[in-house]
């Protein structure tokens, strides 16, 4: 069972404001994984999103943990990277997607040392998953 750590808020505005694009992009890619049978944790799909915000991120921790492995989109979004830290600081794999808002990662950079491996594309992450990665998807929620 992998968890989807992606974005879902508008970064170009102050207040908190749902990203309907970034969502919908979630949306497509979770549902092109789950056709290459990968079971994926949405949490803007999986977890209450009406809950209070602490409650929202103590079910996600709970699913973290349950979950094998961490897909982070690299977006322009930096509170993913709490779930992808705390996912690493409890020994999970972790996978980074590069997305059109992914800024240049250098190969020799501090973000790559994060991450068991970095994908150019879904696509490409699909071909790496199925090749090194065991799939639980028969793993409950």
């Amino acid at each position: 069972m992998y968890f989807f750590a992606s974005p879902l808020y508008r970064t170009d505005v102050k207040h908190s404001e749902k990203d309907l694009e970034k969502m919908n992009r979630n949306d497509m890619f979770t549902k092109k994984l789950e056709e290459n049978g990968i079971s994926i944790i949405l949490p803007q799909r999986d977890v209450d999103q009406n809950l209070p915000k602490f409650d929202i991120w103590q079910r996600e921790l709970e699913l973290i943990k349950k979950s094998d492995t961490l897909i982070t989109v690299l977006s322009d979004t930096r509170g993913l990277y709490l779930e992808t830290g705390f996912a690493k600081a409890i020994g999970k794999k972790i996978l980074g997607l590069k997305v059109k808002e992914t800024r240049n990662i250098p190969k020799d950079g501090w973000t790559v040392q994060w991450f068991d491996f970095i994908a150019e594309d879904i696509d490409e992450l699909i071909d790496f998953m199925k090749i090194n990665l065991k799939d639980t998807s028969h793993s409950s929620v």
